[in-house]
């Protein structure tokens, strides 16, 4: 039996955590069946065993537990969110019903071929998910669950729907994907729950066979509000009075100091604006990849937009190469840019930047995990993978634009040349000599061609890089007024590098869009859909970070992490670190925090900031 699952008791959240922490390898083997040496093959005595617990929220995921005991009920009787997904369960006990406090029930990826009586009985359950199991229908009786919100019956065997869910008055959320549903007819279910549930109310005739779905535990936990300051107290901030005093400046030690023109910002609000940067961008990112790749309706069941927070993220093949609350691959780079832009004394250089994303492909951050890089966009890593990027990346990332358009159109290769997975890095050069548009231009654009040759790529970039510089350079006031006309003639001065008539009308249609919306129909991860979304962001008339981050969040899709760590970035440099969301900030890993610190540390001393 494997007993040597890590326990984490919470004893203020009153919670337990004996979930076995797989690598993405043994993550696909548990799911193929294999044993993985550490996982449990029951539960611990001490949850039933004479003794009555205070457990409130109990973790008993990744492990092979193919029974619970009849006595859990009777021994955790303030339970009120329960994950035992990824194990071998086939029944649920008859006393599973005692559980009165139960809100919140996960248990996907099981061998469930029926749903037990005793699960219908759960009087307080809202969040139910019952995702990849091998259920043939759901009961009537399902009904029951009177306090039903969300139900996640994805991957099941499904093949219709009982007309009894419509007698659930709060239900909202239904996740029916991978199934084969004839009622509703399956394609009516994958346009959303709204259709799904309005074509059973329609028909309020319960079918003979049902779904099961995934259930989001949705566990909202607050973190303490640690304030994560960068503490900089070798800042050249003497020098840099200086050279705003006079024209002097120490190129030796400070770099990156702009002339006493270059900027309105003073040097405190310069410094709030360019941390709000970073970490507005790593927090979007972050927040991003809890919904990259889901469905709206997914994202639904297992977030509440109200309480989402990185601790709520879902364990699935995608979110089990990061670690949890980690930033995603975008944020990665980002950093092994600033690192080799400052390690070049502001000198922007593609081959330099080509090397570091090729070691970090095999060997990762070493200060963050021992785990290779985990690019999320397909057509990147091609690039980055590709045999002489390294030593010439602009050619490499030519030729396998070339390859893959070719192979889109004859259908073999579906990825996209100008996904947004090129967009996050473009907000840093906006950065270094950020008062000469023309040099934030070229570095833009030079980067982008490392990896996405696609002209609307590249203008894409140009365009928000463009867009940082300004804000450093105080053109954008402390509201959303001034930004529509800093836009216009941003917007003006890109487009005219677009040679090809249908590539302007793309680029100039994203600034048409109300919501972006138009632009799903075709590239899901589009740079455009990215661009539309940032024009919205910005030219709200009062900027709320975590409205705005979660507004794109909570739309799933590929391209979540890059939509939302564009966002964030330019609102965090907008609003200004001071304005972040401090609890999302916390929940950051304490490792992620302390290599942003002295990252921005040393990009502080080089702007000679104090």
């Amino acid at each position: 039996m494997g007993n040597s699952a890590v326990k984490e008791v919470d004893e203020e959240n009153r919670s337990l955590d004996i979930s076995c922490k797989l690598t993405p390898q043994q993550y696909v083997k548990h799911v193929s069946g294999d044993f993985i040496d550490g996982c449990l093959a029951a539960l611990p005595w001490e949850i039933y065993y004479n003794t009555v617990s205070l457990y409130e929220k109990v973790n008993a995921s990744f492990n092979f537990i193919n029974e619970i005991p009849e006595e859990l009920s009777l021994h955790v009787p303030h339970l009120r969110s329960l994950n035992l997904s990824h194990n071998q369960l086939t029944t649920l006990p008859a006393s599973f019903h005692l559980l009165l406090h139960l809100r919140s029930l996960d248990l996907s990826h099981n061998r469930l071929r029926t749903l037990p009586d005793s699960l219908t009985r759960l009087p307080q359950l809202h969040t139910l998910n019952l995702a990849s199991n091998a259920l043939t229908e759901l009961p009537p009786t399902i009904s029951r669950l009177y306090c039903l919100r969300k139900l996640n019956v994805s991957d099941n065997q499904l093949r219709s729907l009982p007309g009894s869910l419509t007698e659930l008055p709060d239900l909202s959320v239904i996740v029916t994907r991978g199934n084969n549903l004839i009622h509703p007819p399956q394609a009516i279910c994958d346009t959303g729950s709204q259709a799904t549930l309005h074509f059973l109310r329609e028909r309020h005739s319960p079918p003979p066979q049902p779904s099961m779905g995934r259930t989001g535990v949705f566990v909202r936990v607050r973190g303490q509000q640690v304030a994560a300051s960068v503490n900089n107290p070798e800042s050249a901030s003497v020098e840099y009075r200086q050279a705003q005093n006079t024209a002097r400046t120490s190129k030796r030690k400070c770099p990156l100091m702009p002339p006493a023109s270059a900027s309105s910002l003073t040097s405190d609000q310069l410094t709030d604006m360019l941390l709000g940067l970073f970490y507005g961008l790593a927090i979007g990112d972050a927040m991003g990849l809890g919904t990259e790749a889901l469905t709206v309706d997914e994202c639904a069941f297992h977030y509440d937009p109200d309480t989402i927070s990185l601790e709520d993220r879902v364990r699935d093949y995608l979110r089990v190469h990061f670690a949890p609350n980690d930033w995603s691959s975008g944020t990665d780079v980002v950093l092994l840019l600033l690192e080799s832009v400052m390690r070049w004394g502001g000198v922007v250089d593609e081959l330099e930047f080509g090397s570091a994303v090729g070691r970090w492909l095999t060997l990762g951050i070493e200060a963050l995990d021992t785990q290779p890089g985990h690019p999320l966009s397909p057509y990147t890593l091609k690039v980055v993978s590709s045999e002489d990027y390294s030593s010439n990346p602009h050619s490499a990332a030519q030729t396998v634009c070339t390859q893959v358009k070719e192979e889109r159109a004859r259908g073999i290769f579906n990825a996209n040349p100008s996904d947004n997975a090129c967009l996050p890095t473009a907000l840093i050069l906006g950065v270094p000599s950020f008062y000469l548009s023309h040099e934030v231009e070229m570095n833009a654009e030079r980067i982008c061609r490392a990896t996405h040759t696609d002209a609307i790529a590249s203008a894409a970039c140009v365009f928000l890089a463009l867009l940082v510089s300004a804000f450093l350079q105080g053109k954008a006031s402390d509201d959303a007024d001034s930004l529509p006309g800093l836009i216009q003639n941003i917007k003006e001065q890109v487009v005219e590098r677009l040679c090809d008539k249908s590539n302007k009308e793309k680029f100039l249609a994203a600034f048409h869009s109300e919501d972006g919306g138009f632009l799903h129909d075709s590239e899901p991860n589009d740079v455009m859909i990215s661009i539309s979304l940032v024009v919205k962001a910005l030219t709200t008339k009062d900027w709320d970070f975590k409205q705005e981050v979660i507004s794109v969040v909570m739309t799933g899709g590929d391209g979540t992490c890059g939509h939302a760590s564009v966002i964030g970035g330019l609102l965090g440099a907008l609003v200004g670190y001071s304005h972040l969301p401090q609890d999302w900030l916390s929940q950051l890993p304490p490792n992620n925090i302390k290599l942003m610190n002295s990252k921005l540390n040393l990009l502080l001393d080089l702007f000679g900031l104090p």
